[in-house]
């Protein structure tokens, strides 16, 4: 995954997806972004918008999206990371 763009829709069982800078995320992609970011933890993230850019509050809009699923992500992984270090100091030598 290079950034977040928007595309042009597929349907379902459809094999080619053109990115196209130029709309809002589409659930499906956005979808594979949470699911990348629930398993490796927050990565530094790019949403590009390279055509038709729309209203500063579309891209605000956007952005907010975004930095809620790595926050999410941030915080489950700090959860995980205190878990372990629970385990480790409970567990007997």
């Amino acid at each position: 995954m290079d950034g977040l763009g928007g595309g042009q829709g597929i349907a379902a069982g459809e094999r080619l997806a053109i990115d196209a800078h130029a709309s809002v995320v589409p659930p499906d992609v956005f979808a594979l972004f949470a699911s990348t970011i629930a398993r490796t933890g927050p990565l530094p993230t790019l949403m590009e918008w390279d055509n038709d850019v729309p209203a500063f509050s579309t891209l605000m809009g956007e952005a907010a999206r975004i930095e809620e699923a790595l926050a999410t992500q941030g915080e489950n992984e700090m959860a995980r990371a205190g878990e372990r270090e629970t385990e480790r100091v409970s567990c007997p030598s």
